[in-house]
């Protein structure tokens, strides 16, 4: 079988390397990096689903596609395939042009994958580029030019002057040091993700009363931005939630300050908090400028829509770390949007 295999894609033009069991093939794999591996279940020595989980433990073979080829059709086979990571399975007995066809289609989708990623990391390099000098050098410009002014001026000012520069100081300082803050968060939330360990104790968290906390922290945000009339509460029974405090008020500041900068003053922000069976739902709609799918499919760390059009400021952290921190404790958190049809932000929670 892998003779008659390698001789038909060869005849495709295709360069075919064969190794007759999954240590071998490993690493061959390492020193080559191939395309596309195509491999049998049933093996001497190690069976297919083992040499799986050794391609994709391995560093320069995570990310390869990888092929089941096999004449085990039953569901199991192919479920216990697809949750080790494999890509496709192709069943014995199979015909020539069913080897080709399936070998060109994993190889275009791999291709249009490396296209999406370099897009992806294109703009996340220019988003980083863009975004993180602004937000570090905009304040600390700020603080050292008004710091220069106290120094040369400082006998000249008067009382109500010197206030003034202070409040500049002051403004400029707390700003660098939210920006500073979400990095720490980020950072921190990406490492616990990755410690089976240290998320499982998170989660035995909670938050007690949370539809006071709800309440307060809008209330809150609303204030900040003048908008206290515009704040619409709708908070049904409260709840305790599976979610340490401190990363409950930050995932709700953050969506709640979304919110408020993307909408106009006038506009309603509407509040919620449902129980369901699920869980709780806490839901934050606004009636702004919206998201168009692309923007919405696009959230991610630094990646901010619209920045050069809108001049915002931020980073583009916000919905990033509050996803990343429902995700964090078992939960999740989806949004629905539109252009100039406004945003609505749902994260669903685990309750005690």
């Amino acid at each position: 079988m892998r003779f008659v295999c390698r001789s038909v894609l060869e005849d495709e033009g295709f360069r075919v390397i064969d190794a007759s069991d999954g240590e071998a093939g490993l690493s061959t794999a390492t020193e080559i990096r191939p395309d596309l591996v195509l491999c049998d279940i049933e093996m001497p020595d190690k069976n297919g689903f083992e040499v799986l989980g050794m391609f994709r433990a391995h560093p320069t073979t995570t990310a390869i596609p990888f092929v089941f080829l096999t004449g085990r059709s039953e569901k199991s086979a192919r479920r216990e395939g697809m949750d080790l990571g494999a890509d496709d399975f192709l069943t014995k007995p199979f015909t020539k042009n069913e080897l080709i066809s399936m070998v060109n289609s994993r190889l275009q989708r791999s291709l249009a994958h490396h296209d999406e990623t370099g897009h992806k990391l294109e703009e996340l390099r220019q988003n980083i580029s863009s975004a993180v000098p602004h937000e570090l050098r905009t304040p600390l410009s700020g603080i050292l030019g008004f710091g220069a002014i106290l120094k040369e001026e400082a006998g000249s000012l008067s009382p109500k002057e010197l206030s003034d520069i202070a409040d500049h100081i002051i403004g400029s300082g707390k700003r660098l040091q939210r920006t500073l803050e979400k990095f720490w968060m980020y950072s921190e939330i990406s490492m616990i993700g990755r410690d089976d360990k240290a998320r499982d104790q998170l989660r035995q968290a909670m938050v007690r009363g949370a539809q006071s906390t709800i309440g307060t922290l809008a209330k809150l945000k609303a204030r900040a931005y003048d908008r206290s009339e515009d704040l619409t509460l709708s908070l049904g029974p409260d709840a305790c939630l599976r979610i340490g405090e401190k990363h409950f008020t930050v995932l709700l500041e953050e969506i709640l300050d979304n919110a408020f900068k993307f909408s106009k003053k006038g506009t309603i922000v509407e509040v919620s908090l449902v129980l369901k069976e699920s869980g709780a739902e806490i839901s934050v709609h606004d009636r702004g400028k919206g998201m168009n799918p692309d923007d919405i499919n696009g959230l991610g760390g630094f990646m901010q829509f619209g920045r050069k059009k809108l001049e915002q400021q931020g980073l583009g952290l916000g919905l990033a770390i509050a996803h990343e921190l429902a995700a964090l404790y078992g939960g999740e958190l989806h949004i629905e949007s539109g252009p100039e049809q406004g945003t609505r932000v749902s994260v669903q929670l685990k309750v005690c």
